[in-house]
């Protein structure tokens, strides 16, 4: 058994040994162990709320199965909206910074999803225009039918649907569209054309006369594919 003098002489150097790695944990990495500031979690990215920026003519809505009001400027659309504009009327649509929208003639126009990465519409019949900020960071898409669908994070764009067929023509950026299972990429200048349930024509160069005045609706109706 070892004495008491062995005993204290032998605690006092475990001591010493624990002072001096104290001591090298202080010099080495401050008075104590570094506090690690929590993580914060993005924040939510802000809802987007499209609005009417504006309306002339004959521009309705229906909304949840109702009866069927006239829409003007200011009113702030959802999901499920249903809008209807006649012959010589025009809505303009507006996210935002993220993207426009301008309905025009005798249309038919949907809103499926409006999210800050995705914004979904249905253009049953007719005509609609769109610009997308590329910068904002979202996608717009717009159906025709359950198969075929145009989508754009960043362009200037025309969507024509009737006649059972889809057109798109783009002056800025570029677009795609699906149809049949198959998506063509259509590009500043193009347009391409899908009839329901098939694969889009290749995007070809756009005639002047369209970049001019696009009357998008009769091309849907009358190009052979």
């Amino acid at each position: 058994m070892a004495r008491p003098a062995e005993r204290t002489l032998f605690l006092g150097g475990l001591a010493a040994m624990a002072g001096a790695v104290l001591l090298a944990y202080w010099l080495l990495l401050g008075r104590g162990p570094v506090a690690v500031a929590p993580v914060k979690p993005p924040p939510p990215a802000k809802p987007t709320r499209v609005e009417v920026r504006r309306a002339t003519g004959q521009v309705w809505l229906t909304r949840g199965g109702g009866a069927r009001e006239p829409l003007g400027a200011g009113a702030i659309l959802q999901e499920e909206d249903a809008i209807e504009t006649l012959e010589g009327s025009a809505i303009e649509l507006v996210a935002g910074e993220g993207y426009e929208i301008l309905i025009e003639g005798a249309s038919r126009f949907g809103v499926k999803e409006i999210a800050a990465e995705l914004s979904r519409f249905r253009l049953e019949e007719g005509l609609a225009e769109a610009k997308v900020n590329g910068a904002a960071g979202g996608e717009l898409v717009i159906e025709s039918s359950d198969d075929a669908s145009v989508r754009t994070r960043g362009g200037r764009l025309s969507v024509a649907s009737g006649g059972g067929r889809v057109a798109v023509g783009v002056t800025e950026g570029e677009a795609q569209l699906g149809s049949g299972g198959q998506i063509v990429a259509v590009k500043a200048g193009q347009f391409s054309i899908a009839e329901r349930g098939a694969p889009p024509s290749a995007a070809v160069p756009m005639p002047r006369s369209l970049l001019l005045k696009v009357d998008w609706p009769s091309v849907a109706r009358n190009m052979p594919l």
